[in-house]
């Protein structure tokens, strides 16, 4: 040990850097828990809409927000919703999509941002809201 912090510059950095990386990792896993039903959406907008405002690059303002989505659902897996296609949400409980295809439905969720070459916005952390 004592052959490590020969250098006190040396030894002041590599403790300076573990520190901050600590701070940064318990600021990035605190980023991570959020509780959606009990946070209040930024807005609410159609499915239609949300795409759109993507497709214009107006949609970074939801990028890591809460937003209620409406649409139809397209498609359902154990855990996850399509809406129109276009909005990819995945669910925090695992949901029975068998009775929800055509079903139009509210989704409440933080927006993660659009993915290009599905053409989908996508939302984590969802919960229906409506349906």
């Amino acid at each position: 040990m004592k052959i490590f912090f020969q250098h006190k510059k040396t030894g002041r950095r590599l403790i300076s850097l573990v520190i901050l990386m600590g701070i940064y990792g318990y600021l990035v896993y605190q980023k991570e828990n959020i509780d959606v039903a009990s946070t209040i959406s930024v807005e609410s907008l159609s499915a239609q809409e949300m795409l759109w405002r993507f497709q214009v690059n107006e949609g970074d303002d939801f990028l890591n927000q809460v937003v209620s989505v409406t649409g139809t659902v397209t498609a359902a897996g154990d855990s996850s919703l399509l809406l129109n296609n276009s909005i990819y949400c995945m669910m925090d409980t695992p949901v029975s999509g068998e009775g929800l295809n055509l079903e139009t439905v509210t989704i409440k969720g933080r927006c993660l941002g659009y993915y290009q070459p599905q053409k989908q916005v996508q939302l984590d952390h969802c919960i229906i809201e409506d349906h």
